[in-house]
C-alpha cells in the first residue's frame, strides 16, 4: 500500500500486566502527501533565502534550525510508509517450539559462572518453582532457581508472544542468604546455538552505531563461515555508540533477529563452528562480583523473533511489533511526530552553552514560526574539562547553569515548549 502516513496515535508506557492498545493509523493519498511534503519545503527554503540576508550574528543559528526542520519532515515523510506483513504459521511454530526447548535446566537461554563453576551444571542440581499466566497477547513464565548452599536466586522472567513469533526475558540475581555470595561472573543474558542445513551459509544482518558523521547506523552484511567470529560493544558505555545492538540472523530460508535491550556498556559474540553450527551470546559488558545480602541485579532484556523467508520482511513484521507492544503512549493514543530542537551545532552539543544562550534559541525557534515541542538539552550540561563523552557523576555545571537546568525547563513551560535532558 502505497499511501503516506498522515497521523499515529500513539498509547501510555504499557504497565505490567495489561494488554496494549492497538495504534489508530489515518493515511492520505501520495498526492496529498506530495502537497504537504512541498509546503514544508518553500517554508525551509524561505528561511535559508531569508537568513542569507541577515547578519553574521544571526546566521550562525540556523543551520541547526534548518537541518531540524528538514529532517523532521524527512521522518515524517519516511514514516509514513505502510508495508502490509502478517506473521506466518511457519513462524509462530518456530517461536513456540524453540521457547518449549527451554524449559529445562539444561537449555535455558542464558548463562553465567557462579564460585568456577558454569551455570549449565549448577542449575540441574538447584531447586527450581515456576509459574505460568495469561498476560493479555503474552503467556509469562517466572522460573526461580536457588542455590541451597548460598542462597542466590536466579530469577528467570520470560514472555511469549502469541500474536507475534517473538519471545523475551530478563535475569534476575539476588542474594537471599546471610552472606555475602561467592563469586559471580560471566553473566550472558541471551547464550543459545543455532544449526543451518547444509545448503546456506550463516548471514548476519547488522548496523553501524553512530559515530556523529554522514554513514551513522549503515547497514551491514557479513557472512560467519565455519569457524568465524564478530565481537560486538560500544565504546564509554553508550549503548548505540560505533555498534548498534539489533542483529539479524539469517540461514537459508530461515532467521533470527536477536536485541540487547541495555542503556549501557553491552556486548555481543557470534561465534560459529567448524560444522553447522553457530553460538550467540550477549549480555552487560564484563561482569565479576559478589551480592551482598539482600541485593540484586538484572541482565539486560533479550529479545528474539523468529522468521521464515525474506529477512526485509521479517524486520518489517519486528518494526510492527515495535508499534503493537513497545511504543511509549499517553493517555491510549500514540504521540504525533515531534519537533525536539536543540543548538548542538553551534555550542558543541552542550559544553559551552549557558543559560542565557538556551533561553534565545528557544525564542528564536518560536519566532520563525517552528514552536518546539521539546528543547533538547544535549551532552555537555554538567561539569567536564575534556569533552561531553567524560560524564563524570552528572552534576550540572553551576558556572554556566547557576540555577540549575530548571531555570531553563521553567522558561521553556512559561511559553508552551516542554524539555528533554541527554543522559
Amino acid at each position: 500500500m502505497k499511501w503516506m502516513l498522515k497521523q499515529a496515535q500513539h498509547d501510555t508506557e504499557r504497565p505490567v500486566g495489561q494488554p496494549p492498545a492497538c495504534p489508530s493509523i489515518r493515511f492520505c493519498e501520495p498526492t496529498q502527501g506530495k502537497r504537504v511534503f512541498a509546503r514544508a519545503a518553500r517554508r525551509v527554503i524561505a528561511l535559508i533565502i531569508r537568513d542569507s540576508e541577515r547578519s553574521q550574528e544571526s546566521a550562525g543559528f540556523f543551520p541547526s534550525l534548518i537541518t531540524t526542520a528538514v529532517m523532521g519532515v524527512l521522518l515524517v515523510m519516511a514514516s509514513g510508509v505502510s508495508s502490509a506483513v502478517s506473521v506466518t504459521p511457519e513462524e509462530t511454530a518456530a517461536a513456540r517450539n524453540w521457547s518449549a526447548k527451554t524449559l529445562s535446566p539444561s537449555n535455558v537461554p542464558f548463562s553465567f559462572v557462579y564460585d568456577g563453576k558454569p551455570s549449565r551444571e549448577l542449575l540441574r542440581n538447584w531447586s527450581d518453582h515456576k509459574t505460568q499466566w495469561i498476560d493479555g497477547p503474552r503467556t509469562c513464565r517466572t522460573t526461580r532457581y536457588t542455590d541451597p548452599a548460598s542462597g542466590l536466586e536466579v530469577r528467570w522472567e520470560a514472555a511469549e508472544y502469541r500474536d507475534f513469533p517473538t519471545v523475551e526475558w530478563t535475569v534476575y540475581f539476588k542474594n537471599t542468604g546471610t552472606s555475602d555470595t561467592p563469586i559471580l561472573s560471566d553473566i550472558n543474558a541471551l547464550d543459545v546455538r543455532f544449526e543451518r542445513g547444509g545448503e546456506f551459509e550463516f548471514v548476519l544482518h547488522h548496523h553501524k552505531g553512530t559515530f556523529v558523521r554522514a554513514d551513522d547506523y549503515e547497514p551491514l552484511t557479513t557472512t560467519l563461515g565455519p569457524d568465524a567470529k564478530l565481537e560486538f560493544a560500544p565504546p564509554g558505555g553508550r549503548p548505540c555508540g560505533a555498534v548498534f545492538p539489533y542483529f539479524n540472523l539469517q540461514w537459508g530460508g530461515d532467521g533470527v533477529i536477536a536485541v540487547v535491550g541495555w542503556p549501557g556498556q553491552w556486548s555481543a559474540e557470534f561465534a560459529r563452528d567448524p560444522g553447522n553450527g553457530i553460538r550467540v551470546r550477549a549480555g552487560q559488558q564484563l561482569t565479576h562480583l559478589v551480592l551482598h545480602p539482600g541485593e540484586e541485579i538484572r541482565t539486560p532484556l533479550i529479545v528474539l523473533q523468529f522468521y521464515s523467508g525474506d529477512w526485509i520482511r521479517a524486520q518489517n513484521v519486528w518494526r510492527r511489533w515495535m508499534i503493537a507492544h513497545n511504543l511509549p503512549r499517553q493517555g491510549g493514543k500514540l504521540p504525533p511526530v515531534q519537533l525536539t530542537p536543540c543548538s548542538s551545532h553551534q555550542f558543541a552539543e552542550m559544553i559551552n552553552a549557558n543559560e542565557e544562550n538556551q533561553k534565545q534559541f528557544i525564542d528564536r525557534y518560536i519566532e520563525e514560526g517552528l514552536k518546539p515541542d521539546y528543547w533538547w538539552m544535549d551532552a555537555g550540561w554538567y561539569v567536564n574539562t575534556s569533552g561531553w563523552p567524560n560524564t563524570g557523576t552528572w552534576e550540572v555545571d553551576t558556572k554556566r547553569f547557576p540555577k540549575g537546568l530548571r531555570a531553563i525547563s521553567d522558561y521553556a513551560h512559561a511559553k508552551g515548549v516542554k524539555t528533554l535532558v541527554w543522559f
